[in-house]
């Protein structure tokens, strides 16, 4: 019988499935994310592409002026 793995939990569990939740973003990454989305990449497109939670992406283009 295989031993059951404890599922991860908090921030573990975040990062499991967003690589880079409450990272500091980089002005690269804003400039990036920006370019993105003036181009008409959904939120969804834009969470996969910087491995990010929905309300980081919203968050970070309301304070980019989006």
């Amino acid at each position: 019988m295989k031993a059951v793995q404890p599922k991860p939990t908090g921030l573990a569990a975040v990062k499991g499935e967003h690589t880079n939740a409450y990272d500091r973003w980089t002005d690269q990454q804003d400039a990036r994310l920006v370019k993105l989305f003036q181009n008409g990449a959904t939120v969804e497109r834009l969470m996969h592409v910087f491995g990010r939670q929905r309300g980081a992406i919203s968050s970070r283009l309301r304070k980019l002026g989006y």
